[in-house]
């Protein structure tokens, strides 16, 4: 962590003029990186009917209904997938922020909202056995499992 918190001041200290750039890379990384998970899945594992991909669901947390058990589920996903207090703080430093500002988020919530899509419905549809592939995997991160 610490080594994450020096580059970070190293970068913003030195190459701050990289920024847009870096982002840039950035980008490219996510795009690339969401079809180097999702072609495997498409190519290799076995695949969920239609039927049980978007009519199954679980209440693994026992929650009373599963109306909560979806709210509590989806509070922090939504939190970040708007992500508009980083926006709200880059609007100090943009020009034409009321336009800006507004385009960008919007822009980017149908941008990662459609890739994310595509690689929740790629890694539900991949899923064949919740217990065995995800509760009971002995790997670190049970994607691998799936």
């Amino acid at each position: 962590m610490w080594l994450l918190v020096g580059l970070t001041i190293l970068f913003n200290t030195f190459a701050a003029k990289q920024l847009p750039l870096f982002e840039y890379v950035i980008l490219i990384f996510e795009v690339v990186g969401a079809f180097a998970v999702m072609l495997p899945l498409w190519v290799v594992a076995p695949k969920a009917s239609a039927h049980e991909v978007f009519t199954s669901f679980w209440n693994g947390g026992e929650w009373s209904t599963m109306g909560t058990a979806v709210i509590v589920g989806v509070l922090a996903p939504a939190g970040a997938f708007i992500g508009a207090d980083s926006a709200a703080h880059l609007s100090e430093e943009v020009g034409n922020a009321s336009l800006t500002v507004p385009r960008v988020m919007f822009g980017s919530v149908i941008f990662n909202g459609a890739l994310g899509l595509l690689v929740l419905g790629t890694y539900v549809a991949s899923v064949q056995n919740v217990q065995e592939q995800i509760l009971d995997s002995t790997f670190s991160f049970p994607f691998i499992q799936v």
